[in-house]
């Protein structure tokens, strides 16, 4: 096999993710959806194809999903505001109901339900790099498997911080890694009541160990 078949072969392999990858899902929106979506976002400059991808994946999911999506879009023309606020408050709660099911996957990046216990799902990506719910907090945490600085930034202390002496080798891995301890310290008896729910402060836990 050469390297081309096998780049043929790997191709051919279904991707087990929680949030699945769509083989044809290329198709822009069509321009009123786009333009509605655009609208409900606040974007004027996003993509109409992931538009069109978030469209299609909702209307596989809910098969009243595109007849109510094209009445949204009359609605939305017979308000005829390119305000935003003000074409909700126009909108019925149904409406509001099919506009939030339009641009969740625009903030989301997936449509459906990712299951965090099996690789089987009714989850679709739909983006990563333009899904919206990651830009309010962009300048302080990364996206999911982005590191923030480069490789092993989080060894460095933050600034600001005084961080206590450390082993020598605590930064080192492999058999020079601190050693996990072989037995579990036992806990305070007064803590482990507060935990069952006995007692809430350390009298009370005090008092009920005495009764005992």
């Amino acid at each position: 096999m050469d390297r081309r078949q096998l780049l043929l072969a790997l191709a051919a392999i279904p991707l087990a993710s929680n949030a699945s990858f769509a083989q044809n899902s290329g198709a822009a929106a069509a321009p009123d959806v786009a333009a509605l979506a655009r609208l409900l976002i606040g974007r004027p400059d996003y993509s109409d194809v992931i538009i069109g991808r978030a469209q299609a994946f909702q209307a596989d999911l809910d098969a009243t999903f595109a007849a109510r999506l094209a009445g949204l879009v009359q609605a939305v023309a017979r308000i005829g505001s390119k305000d935003r606020e003000a074409v909700i408050a126009g909108l019925s709660q149904a409406e509001v109901a099919t506009a939030v099911q339009l641009i969740s996957p625009l903030y989301l990046g997936y449509t459906g339900s990712p299951s965090t216990t099996s690789n089987i799902d009714n989850s679709r990506f739909v983006t990563f790099l333009k899904a919206l719910m990651y830009e309010p907090t962009a300048d302080n945490v990364p996206r999911p498997s982005y590191a923030h600085g480069g490789p092993n930034y989080w060894t460095a202390t933050p600034d600001g911080v005084k961080a206590p002496p450390m082993p020598a080798d605590i930064l080192e891995w492999g058999d020079k890694s601190p050693k996990a301890a072989s037995t579990y310290a036992t806990p305070d008896p007064r803590y482990v009541v507060i935990c069952q729910g006995h007692a809430k402060t350390l009298a009370e836990a005090e008092a009920w160990l005495a009764k005992k």
